[in-house]
């Protein structure tokens, strides 16, 4: 993004503080409609002389066409990466550590460098809840990083497995256009304080009553609890005409290679131990203690 005008104009469509970001800082939001459902979500970055926002690819498109429909006279300009470019994301304790001694630099901060394979913008930022770095670069560059950092390409289901195990949510399968931030717990990406935005006043109601109606949470599965995204669950002993909560993730945990799960849950359903079943003598899925996103609610 930009123009003169882009911090300004993009603080008042999310629901992070854009106008407080500094160049080289990063931060998560979300963009929402007027009625607080879900645009997008992602990082923005400030880049000094533009702003940088990497989204999920699933929810590009509409995001764009959302923000492209709020520039009215403002002097702000959004640009695609072409089709040659990607991003690759490392992620895990020695992460930042690998890529500093491979690019010989400190990054501390959003940092553009020659990699020796070709120019890649390197943004920190925290992923699955461990330190992070995505690269942004042409797929030739990122892929000649990838082979010399000597990192593991994380296949779909390890992908998901560690996803589902930190309890964050993806979009198209746990976050959607139907969904307010704080269903999905994206405490993390709404700054309380800053000023009026797109969407502040459902949002603003939601915290102020102090609970939503239902919400994300993740499910451990007994073994046997084969059931998929999609799957609708009852309470344990019924009844089963109306359900409680549907999955939305299911995965492998990391750890011990049980049954994990994300799963829009009604609220006198979610306490943490509350077992739930997709059908009369089903094995079961319990709610456990993990908050979606690792976030806090506002005081």
């Amino acid at each position: 993004m930009t123009g003169r005008h882009r911090q300004r104009w993009l603080h008042n469509l999310t629901t992070q503080d854009i106008k407080g970001l500094v160049p080289g800082q990063g931060r998560y939001t979300t963009c929402v409609t007027e009625k607080g459902r879900l645009v997008g979500e992602g990082q923005v970055y400030d880049a000094g002389d533009r702003l940088i926002l990497v989204v999920p690819e699933a929810a590009l498109a509409e995001l764009v066409a959302h923000l492209r429909r709020y520039i009215v006279a403002e002097d702000v300009a959004l640009h695609e990466l072409s089709p040659r470019d990607a991003v690759v994301s490392f992620v895990g304790p020695a992460a930042p550590r690998c890529l500093e001694a491979l690019l010989q630099t400190p990054l501390t901060g959003l940092t553009q460098v020659d990699s020796g394979y070709g120019d890649v913008l390197v943004l920190p930022r925290v992923r699955l809840n461990q330190p992070g770095i995505d690269c942004v670069g042409t797929r030739e560059a990122l892929e000649a990083l990838l082979r010399a950092s000597g990192a593991v390409e994380a296949t779909e289901a390890a992908w998901d497995g560690a996803r589902i195990a930190a309890a964050i949510p993806e979009w198209g399968r746990d976050l959607d256009a139907t969904i307010v931030p704080l269903e999905a717990g994206l405490y993390d990406g709404v700054h309380w304080k800053k000023g009026c935005y797109l969407g502040q006043e459902t949002i603003a109601k939601m915290a102020h009553r102090g609970h939503t109606t239902k919400e994300l949470r993740q499910l451990q599965g007994a073994r046997g609890a084969a059931e998929g995204p999609g799957t609708a669950l009852f309470p344990l002993r019924g009844p089963f005409e109306r359900p409680v909560a549907r999955l939305t993730s299911v995965g492998t945990s990391p750890q011990d290679e049980s049954r994990i799960a994300l799963g829009m849950v009604r609220r006198e359903h979610f306490e943490p131990g509350t077992q739930l079943v997709a059908h009369d003598g089903a094995a079961p899925w319990t709610v456990t203690q993990a908050r979606i996103r690792g976030a806090t609610p506002p005081e």
